[in-house]
């Protein structure tokens, strides 16, 4: 098999007032000295791989102004809508479900108490969540509905409603005025800490008390993270956060001090929520529950769309209620349909526009929680046959599956995957009958467990759940899997997919039918069944100097059973430093790509593969109408051809309002920016959050620098370059020409396991 070069190529620009060599002196030499180089340099020697190896592993991330995700911790990793919707019937999906008490009888009696727990103490979601609130109040309570808040605010951020800070409670009325709460306040509670479990069990219980109702609905706002948890609170106790089995705690306290058995409704207004292990946690404590796979817009959910449906018809059961959620999402809500307050935030953009780029990215899952016990049981008889094939094809499948943002930064592949796409894709690696027989039947549980489900087209192979399967350099992190095990207890008690973990990366064996006693293992322990040391035999190249209307073509071999991605690289370099600066990635492409699920992937093959590379000396710019720069793009998600490829761009992000600059990432495809994120840690670590750009708002990107040190180890730098700025154009890409000078163009080629082996060669770049 040939592999050739992805056409990225645009019409080349003329660069202007910017020379590489001119970056490296400004912001790189008061960091090295002229001692550095790269032995690396000569193209047949394997220490070359060992610099190279960590220049795919990426590590800056994200940052700005969104709805639901996030925690502070790090572990140092087209016309409206095109959503497609699977729905389970929503008649009456309650039926067969045993009520434990008269209070636990779902979906009877027409009035509602629902119930927002919203922590805004933050400086990115604070306008937001009090956003959410006022539409809210488009609707307001009534003699059926009765809608009570407890809102926490930052100090520091958002100054509108007179810049109040501290929590305070409301029971919310009906009014129109997006711009402030009209709402009747119940209670000003200082300082209340939301990332303390007891608020949230005290703020609970007082409203069920005070607002009986037929029915409950319990929505929680703020940063989520999946298994973690989320909803940090940085005051009055810094650090503070709600683990997700102090979540589930509360909610069975709450149920049982109130009596009310189960919630109608549980949502979860935030990012990364709908996971397994989630629901593993809080069945016991719904009837239904709403979350996303993938990180929120900071639009959050409609909240005047669905709360007015049911306003309009309190007697609906409790699965329209959470189909409504869904399918309102996006498309109807107010801060877009609303002409005046659409151009307060937006701009002059229409509606369907607006509907359009939000809707790309989404994920909404509403979820019939007395089915989660069936779903995990079908995981379990889809690890039962897993255990008994090749456990390559079991990592072929997780390096090839759709995944969602990463909590753990960029060093390894992100361990939050689709729960149904994995199935589909594992049938297919492993070619067992009996893997096959067991993803029909959890695909059909996922299926029976749905009420509604929505995905955006970059989402094509969202299934509605996700599930923990980190890489071996993820599992091996000592205190990582036993946080896992500590916040995901009802899961890990109740399925074998963490033994199932332990036995793919130990080989310990385990009996599916019986409980198992588990025990982190050693990080020595620990193989990854996809890893390979993979043979990229040295390059041969038809030249080592060109100019800019020539190009060089490099020719490789690479021989390997675990071949998961090949891209192409291009570094300068510095001729006093030996500082190699990343100048462009993107995939090797091949003729033979496979989908499922709406997820691309190559199929390589095993034994050798011929590997071709014609560069000519051209990178990328970024370009917002007034400045064009360089900008590292690099590959993101494989694609079904070269158009569909998206490419990020990693930098710090400083909104126009004056919040807090955060690390974030830009998404590309075919030349225009479709998506941005940002996360919440140090350096980028932290959950995500989705980014509505606003005019005026600035991206400053990050530089990828590589050098040695006297000891031969390898320093990655990320150094802060030229500074763009959001306006009617956008970000786009834009191809320009190398500057002249000397660069290193090679293979770097990466296992299923996410290890990266590389060749490279010297290449001279003269004027013409």
């Amino acid at each position: 098999m040939e592999l050739t070069e992805t056409a990225r190529r645009t019409e080349l620009q003329d660069l202007q007032n910017w020379e590489l060599s001119a970056i490296l002196e400004r912001v790189y030499y008061p960091f090295t000295s002229q001692n550095l180089r790269l032995i690396n340099l000569l193209p047949e020697d394997n220490s070359y791989m060992k610099i190279f190896r960590t220049l795919f592993a990426l590590f800056v991330i994200a940052a700005l102004v969104l709805s639901g995700c996030g925690t502070d911790e790090d572990y140092t990793e087209e016309a409206p809508i095109e959503a497609e919707a699977t729905s389970a019937p929503v008649e009456n999906t309650d039926n067969g479900n045993p009520p434990v008490s008269a209070g636990d009888a779902a979906g009877t009696g027409d009035t509602w108490t629902i119930i927002m727990y919203l922590d805004a103490d933050d400086d990115v979601l604070e306008e937001d969540i009090f956003s959410d609130l006022n539409e809210m109040e488009r609707v307001g309570s009534s003699e059926k509905i009765n809608i009570v808040a407890q809102l926490d605010r930052f100090d520091g951020a958002f100054d509108g409603d007179g810049d109040w800070t501290g929590t305070k409670r409301y029971y919310v009325t009906q009014d129109d005025d997006m711009s402030a709460i009209a709402s009747e306040e119940l209670d000003d509670l200082g300082e209340a800490d939301m990332g303390d479990p007891q608020t949230l069990i005290d703020f609970t219980t007082w409203a069920v008390e005070t607002y009986p109702a037929d029915r409950y609905a319990l929505i929680l706002s703020d940063h989520g993270a999946g298994w973690p948890g989320g909803w940090n609170d940085p005051a009055p106790n810094e650090g503070s956060e709600l683990k997700l089995w102090e979540i589930a705690s509360a909610l069975e306290s709450i149920t049982s001090a109130t009596g009310i058995g189960k919630f109608d409704l549980l949502g979860f207004d935030a990012c990364l929520m709908s996971q397994l292990e989630v629901y593993a946690a809080v069945y016991p404590y719904a009837h239904y529950i709403v979350a996303s796979q993938e990180t929120e817009p900071s639009l959050g959910w409609a909240y005047t769309a669905w709360i007015g449906q049911l306003a309009g018809n309190s007697g609906v059961d409790n699965a329209q209620v959470a189909a409504s959620i869904v399918d309102s999402y996006i498309t109807e809500d107010q801060r877009i349909l609303d002409d005046d307050v659409r151009a307060e935030v937006y701009g002059n953009v229409s509606a369907e526009n607006v509907i359009d780029e939000l809707g790309k990215g989404i994920t909404l899952s509403a979820v019939s929680a007395q089915d989660v016990p069936n779903l995990i049981a079908a995981v379990d008889g889809l690890t039962a046959a897993l255990v008994t094939v090749n456990q390559k094809s079991v990592a072929k499948a997780r390096a090839y599956t759709q995944t969602f943002e990463s909590i753990f930064g960029q060093d390894d592949p992100s361990p939050s995957i689709d729960l149904g796409n994995f199935a589909q894709v594992v049938a297919e690696t492993s070619g067992d009958a009996a893997v096959a027989g067991a993803a029909d039947q959890l695909t059909a549980a996922i299926q029976s467990a749905l009420v509604a489900e929505r995905h955006g087209s970059d989402r094509a192979g969202a299934t509605g759940f996700t599930i923990y399967f980190p890489a071996s350099g993820l599992y091996k992190i000592e205190g990582l899997t036993s946080e896992y095990l500590a916040n995901s207890t009802n899961f890990v008690e109740t399925s074998t997919w963490d033994d199932f973990l332990l036995f793919h990366y130990t080989g310990q064996a385990f009996e599916p039918s019986q409980a198992q006693t588990y025990i982190p293992p050693a990080p020595e322990d620990v193989t990854g069944p996809g890893a390979e040391v993979l043979e990229l035999q040295p390059l041969e190249i038809s030249t080592d100097t060109i100019n800019h209307n020539e190009s060089v073509i490099l020719t490789s071999e690479v021989s390997g059973e675990n071949i998961a991605f090949i891209y192409t690289f291009v570094g300068y370099v510095d001729e006093v430093s030996g500082a190699v600066l990343v100048a462009d990635m993107d995939y090797l492409v091949t003729d033979d790509v496979r989908e499922i699920g709406g997820v691309y992937y190559p199929a390589y093959g095993e034994g050798t593969l011929s590997l071709e590379y014609e560069w000519t000396p051209t990178i990328f710019s970024l370009n917002d109408g007034q400045t064009s720069a360089f900008a590292l793009f690099e590959p993101d998600d494989y694609g079904a051809a070269d158009e569909a490829i998206t490419y990020s761009v990693y930098g710090i992000y400083s909104p126009a309002d004056g919040s807090e600059p955060n690390y974030a990432t830009l998404l590309f495809a075919e030349g225009e920016m479709f998506q941005a994120f940002a996360f919440t840690g140090e350096g980028g670590g932290g959950a995500p959050w989705e980014i509505l750009p606003q005019t005026g708002d600035q991206f400053t990107v990050l530089y990828t620098i590589q050098t040695e040190d006297e000891n031969g180890e390898v320093m990655t730098s990320y150094q802060e370059g030229d500074t763009f700025t959001y306006g009617g154009q956008g970000f786009l890409w834009e191809e320009v020409l190398a500057p002249a000078g000397n660069y290193v163009v090679g293979f770097i080629v990466e296992d299923f396991d996410g290890n990266t082996y590389a060749r490279f060669a010297p290449i001279a770049v003269t004027e013409p």
